[in-house]
């Protein structure tokens, strides 16, 4: 689930039941998005699964997938001229953390530093 939805479906709306915080989640997205979910679970209906099982085939669809050449372009992060360090520090938390270092094997890591060169 995106960040920005979390705290609404964890607190404020967790009083709610499973079918109106599916439907809630789902008028948040937009229209192509949402005709891409609707046909993916085709031949059941949104309202077949639970909130949990909802995310979760939410996130099989639209969810990030981090590739060894995405991990590979943290590792080349670099500073533009023209860009403040407080940004600049911003993208590198960003990239670090999409990293995910603790998934990787030792020797994918060494693919990498291979690759960096």
């Amino acid at each position: 689930m995106h960040v920005r939805y979390q705290e609404l479906f964890q607190i404020d709306a967790q009083e709610l039941d499973d079918a109106s915080k599916i439907r809630l989640l789902l008028r948040k997205m937009n229209t192509i998005s949402h005709k891409q979910y609707i046909d993916y679970i085709l031949p059941k209906e949104y309202k077949d699964y639970d909130f949990v099982t909802t995310i979760n085939k939410l996130t099989q669809l639209f969810g990030r997938k981090i590739s060894l050449f995405h991990r590979y372009n943290c590792m080349n992060t670099t500073k533009s001229q023209n860009q403040d360090f407080i940004s600049y520090a911003a993208l590198v938390n960003k990239r670090c953390e999409e990293f995910k270092i603790s998934s990787i094997t030792a020797d994918q890591f060494k693919y990498l530093i291979f690759a960096c060169v």
